[in-house]
Parts: structure tokens; C-alpha cells; sequence
């Protein structure tokens, strides 16, 4: 039975969520030293979303989203995997949200709206950090053509 403080669906969940803040609670960054790469060459990226997890305490919803980024490079063995560049982030997305919201709810909302509300961040933060340790740029798609 659904209390009167709960969240009874995703649109009520949507209605009552109210984002106050994102922020960075750990960024890692690594750029490996591959012998032998010069010139151009073929690269494959990739994210890995990892499971979300959330905090909730009176009003306060804190989803907390950790995500790796890593380039590596294109092979024709696929057997042979050499990193390039790989960015470890969590973020923090911080909520005021007055009703209490269940696991069933916060799944839907970490699979349909997280991704497409981190990654304009994300492809910044990759963007930044990828010129930072001397890299060729590289830019990464808007979320629709993912």
C-alpha cells in the first residue's frame, strides 16, 4: 500500500524531483605510455555506466553515479586490447525531493533520465581532460547519436 509521502509513479517522481546540484566526487585520470603509437590511428571509446546508487535523508535524494571512459586502440585481433586513455568519475547529483522514492523507481529514473541529464558533463570533462595530458582532440557525440 503507497503512503501518502510516497512516490506512486514516474511522472509523480518527475513532478516532485527538484535538481539543486551536480558535482564531481572523484575523478581519476589516466593516459598510458604505449610504445610504438605514432601518427594517426584507429581508436574505439566507450562508456561504462556503472550501477547508480542513492541516499536519501528528509528532503534530500543523492544519487551517486559512477562512470568509466576509456579509449583504446582499434586492432584488427580483437583478442589484443591496448588502452590509450582511460577517465574514472563519480558524480553526485543532488535532489530536493520531499516524498520518500522506492528501488523500482529509482532504476527507471537511473536508466532513462541520469544518462541524458550527465552526459553534456561528461563530454566536457573527456573533452578537457583528454587536452590536458597532450592528446589530439576528441570529441565525443551528442546523446542522441550514441
Amino acid at each position: 500500500m503507497i503512503k501518502d509521502n510516497e512516490i506512486r509513479n514516474y511522472s509523480d517522481l518527475l513532478e516532485h524531483l527538484k535538481l539543486k546540484n551536480i558535482s564531481i566526487q572523484h575523478l581519476e585520470i589516466k593516459k598510458f605510455s604505449v610504445p610504438g603509437l605514432k601518427g594517426a590511428i584507429k581508436i574505439k571509446f566507450g562508456f561504462n555506466s556503472q550501477k547508480p546508487d542513492y541516499q536519501q535523508t528528509g528532503d534530500e535524494l543523492n544519487i551517486i553515479q559512477p562512470i568509466i571512459f576509456e579509449v583504446i586502440k582499434d586492432s584488427e585481433n580483437d583478442k589484443e586490447i591496448i588502452k590509450i586513455f582511460e577517465l574514472k568519475v563519480v558524480y553526485v547529483l543532488n535532489y530536493y525531493l520531499s516524498r520518500k522514492i522506492n528501488e523500482e523507481l529509482f532504476m527507471e529514473y537511473s536508466k532513462n533520465t541520469i544518462p541524458k541529464l550527465l552526459h553534456p558533463y561528461l563530454r566536457e570533462l573527456i573533452s578537457s581532460s583528454i587536452n590536458r595530458v597532450g592528446m589530439p582532440p576528441l570529441t565525443i557525440p551528442l546523446y542522441e547519436n550514441l
